[in-house]
């Protein structure tokens, strides 16, 4: 992609749920299909790309009870999905989550990207020419905003959702840590002194950080987790 070109990414998935779910209060609202359209002629862009979720991915060998909890999908989100999937600019990667693909893309882009996805794991790859946009809260998340949100900026976010987890997921973080003690740590530290004071079982490291001993000693006690999360909340192809 060239470097003055415009994107609109978005995520299928995603834009299914939300749009089923405007529709279960009014059957006459916008299917996912009449949304993009819609948004594209109010948005300029020069490319638009739908992307979808491969039915499996890594994620599952490396954590079986991935995303397990989430129901069966609704008929309507499958139907939206397949109107979605022959739209031109569909695309959907073998192995590879949309937000997968959607990050590829993202990186390889020179331009500036806007992503439509109300998914937080796309804040991690927020830049000064990628910004998130979640049409549920109809809500525009750059730099700043992941700032305020989450306390760190977005190269600090694959850290703290390492460390506190992803209900929605059903990726268990450390217990007690939730977004406000993973800002402490993940605001302070990179993740390479992260995962050196985890291998040195440093409890000091993360008392440095404003935590108390019992909250240090937790994070180092479920060290595993945390690496194991670091790999799965990462966003990209993954790299055999």
């Amino acid at each position: 992609m060239g470097s003055t070109e415009r994107s609109i990414m978005i995520d299928a998935n995603s834009l299914a749920y939300y749009r089923h779910f405007a529709r279960l209060k009014d059957p006459t609202k916008m299917n996912a299909v009449e949304w993009i359209e819609d948004f594209a002629q109010k948005t300029p862009h020069d490319v638009l790309l739908v992307v979808a979720g491969s039915p499996t991915n890594w994620r599952h060998s490396v954590l079986p009870d991935y995303k397990s909890q989430r129901p069966p999908r609704p008929d309507e989100v499958r139907w939206q999905l397949d109107a979605m999937s022959r739209m031109n600019g569909f695309a959907c990667i073998h192995d590879c989550e949309a937000d997968d693909t959607v990050a590829d893309l993202a990186a390889s882009s020179r331009g500036p990207v806007i992503i439509v996805a109300a998914d937080k794991d796309y804040h991690q790859i927020v830049s000064d020419r990628v910004v998130v946009y979640d049409p549920m809260r109809d809500f525009v998340f750059d730099t700043a905003a992941v700032v305020e949100k989450w306390k760190v900026p977005p190269s600090r976010m694959r850290a703290l959702l390492a460390l506190m987890g992803d209900k929605s997921d059903n990726i268990p973080g450390v217990p007690g840590i939730g977004a406000g003690r993973a800002a402490k740590v993940a605001g302070l530290m990179t993740w390479a002194a992260v995962d050196a004071a985890l291998q040195e079982r440093d409890v000091k490291a993360f008392e440095s950080c404003g935590l108390t001993s019992a909250m240090a000693d937790m994070i180092v006690t479920f060290r595993g987790t945390v690496t194991r999360n670091y790999e799965l909340v990462g966003l990209g192809a993954r790299k055999v």
